[in-house]
């Protein structure tokens, strides 16, 4: 005789069995989702194309005929790229937008104080919260997009049949804070939702037609090989290629070196070398961009030897989430900036820190590491190398104090004999595998799990045989 509760409770335990054996069946995840800039329906059939202003003035720019004239002669420039500076000139293909700039004219009644232009920004408020901006479309889930609003107040509205061509004021990009941040994309946005008209591409303006990578002004140079990297920003308009002028000015005069910019084997970008082994310690520089028949960029400062001291003043041992561990109090000096690097023997990173600042006098400061909230945790039963890595694209990768700077011992046994001694050093990245190793993910290893297998695989035909009994 069958029994209902009997027969449930075997499929039960067989599906129980099942789990163990093949474990739970994953949930299927969804691709996570990147941010995009969408469209309305209504935006869907216009069209917008940005234009370069650069060298044409605004008083040239008073009709849709100057600006259609200027486009067709070349003066005005479809662009992606533009100095933040330079005027900007959209070009909106859209019935809709266009029907609400109408020109005033005293026979409708219109005031006749009032510009065309306002008229068309107090017509499109009425219809659309928001208004047009610029909008930033390259923003991510973890920031909010930056928007420009467009006005009377900045930009001036023409328009010849469907298209609506806006002159937007020099630096406007850059109105709210006084700059835009690198590598912002822009296009034109209609309304209060996040949503700008379709653009075969978006704009990005740039405080400058190029610049030079990791140098700031202020920033010593070393006494030996110079190298830096040299971003294009905004095309020239000529062929000439960018080039830097380097005044030394020292105890034995002043002289002027001219370095060209070109593309290089060690970057994706240009960039120069210069070799100051010659140059006095202590000399000044200035260090001219030239670019497109202008002075782009410049920076100062002064040329100094490659130096740096590291003291440790203090091993402090304490606990983290209830194990050993250690901090400690160095004092560290060094002449162009940098990192710190904290390290095992192995070359495992333990701690890592770019916060380093030049120190023009060979002064030191104190640091303490792992820092406040005692993460990550430094060990106490293996010795603990300190590296000084010199500051962003020096050739140099360590300072002449050689790496490691300086070594912990590890703490002493019950013996009194020190563990983790290893006296080999390599130079490297901290995120680079030694010689002769592989970087490998560490291989799931779940003790026991061939027995658990087995007998719960023992268990199911056991099961099944019952059931099968039972059922019958």
């Amino acid at each position: 005789m069958r029994n209902p509760a009997l027969q449930a409770a075997v499929v039960l335990l067989l599906g129980l069995a099942a789990v163990v054996i093949l474990g739970p069946v994953p949930a299927v995840a969804s691709p996570a989702g990147t941010a995009t800039a969408d469209t309305t329906e209504a935006n869907a059939s216009a069209s917008v194309t940005f234009y370069r202003a650069a060298d044409v003035d605004g008083e040239d720019l008073q009709s849709a005929d100057d600006i259609e004239r200027e486009i067709a002669d070349g003066s005005i420039e479809n662009a992606t790229v533009m100095l933040e500076r330079e005027t900007l000139v959209v070009a909106i293909d859209d019935e809709r937008l266009a029907s609400h700039h109408e020109p005033a004219n005293d026979s409708d009644g219109s005031d006749a104080g009032t510009s065309s232009t306002e008229r068309f920004f107090d017509s499109l408020e009425e219809e659309s919260e928001g208004g047009l901006r610029l909008f930033q479309t390259n923003f991510t889930p973890e920031t909010l997009p930056t928007e420009r609003r467009l006005g009377p107040e900045n930009t001036t509205a023409y328009r010849n049949a469907s298209v609506t061509y806006l002159v937007v004021d020099p630096a406007i990009p850059a109105a709210a804070d006084g700059s835009v941040s690198y590598r912002d994309r822009y296009g034109i946005a209609l309304g209060s939702t996040h949503r700008p008209y379709p653009m075969d591409e978006a704009v990005e303006f740039y405080g400058s037609k190029a610049d030079v990578l990791h140098l700031s002004s202020g920033d010593p140079l070393p006494t030996e090989e110079l190298r830096r990297e040299v971003e294009i920003n905004v095309p020239g308009d000529g062929d000439d290629e960018p080039e830097i002028r380097l005044e030394l000015d020292g105890e034995n005069g002043t002289e002027t070196r001219t370095v060209p910019v070109t593309s290089v084997p060690w970057s994706d970008h240009h960039g120069f070398s210069a070799d100051l082994d010659d140059v006095e310690p202590g000399s000044e520089y200035e260090l001219e961009l030239h670019y497109d028949g202008d002075v782009v960029d410049s920076y100062a400062g002064v040329v100094r030897e490659p130096w740096a001291s590291v003291e440790v003043d203090e091993v402090t041992e304490t606990t983290v989430d209830g194990e050993p561990a250690r901090e400690l109090t160095l004092e560290v000096g060094t002449s162009h900036g940098g990192a710190i690097l904290v390290t095992g023997p192995d070359r495992e990173q333990l701690y890592y820190s770019a916060g380093l600042e030049p120190k023009p006098d060979r002064s030191t400061e104190t640091l303490r590491i792992p820092g406040e909230n005692g993460r990550p945790a430094l060990p106490v039963d293996e010795e603990i190398h300190v590296h000084l890595e010199r500051e962003h694209a020096a050739v140099e990768s360590t300072y002449p104090i050689g790496s490691p700077a300086a070594v912990v011992p590890a703490a002493e046994n019950s013996d009194g004999k020190a563990d983790g001694t290893n006296d080999g050093t390599e130079n490297r990245s901290p995120t680079e595998p030694g010689a002769g190793e592989t970087a490998e993910e560490p291989a799931d290893d779940v003790p026991g799990f061939g027995i658990v297998a087995v007998a719960a695989a023992t268990a199911t035909v056991v099961l099944s045989l019952v059931g099968r009994r039972l059922l019958e």
